[in-house]
This record gives structure tokens, C-alpha cells and sequence, in this order.
């Protein structure tokens, strides 16, 4: 049972963790008017260097 209720915690935390990066990203391109390039691109433009 506490292990189920840690998993849950954690997944919650997990999700509030994405919507804080989606607004900041969000109010990032408001102030700015620019994107920031996602960690997905960073991640592969590295691997391919």
C-alpha cells in the first residue's frame, strides 16, 4: 500500500514537474517571442556532434 501511494506521488510530481516547464516555455516565447529548441532536438543534436 504505501509503495502503490509513493509510485502515485511520484507520478503526480512527475506531471506537475511538464506543466511548470510548459509554462515557463510558454512565458519564455511571450517575453521573448522566440522558441526555445526542446530537449529532444539538444539531445540528438549532441549525439549526432
Amino acid at each position: 500500500k504505501c509503495a502503490l501511494m509513493e509510485t502515485l506521488i511520484l507520478r503526480y510530481l512527475e506531471r506537475i514537474a511538464d506543466h511548470a516547464i510548459f509554462m515557463s516555455n510558454a512565458v519564455n516565447y511571450i517575453v521573448t517571442g522566440k522558441h526555445r529548441p526542446s530537449e529532444d532536438s539538444i539531445v540528438s543534436h549532441t549525439k549526432s556532434s
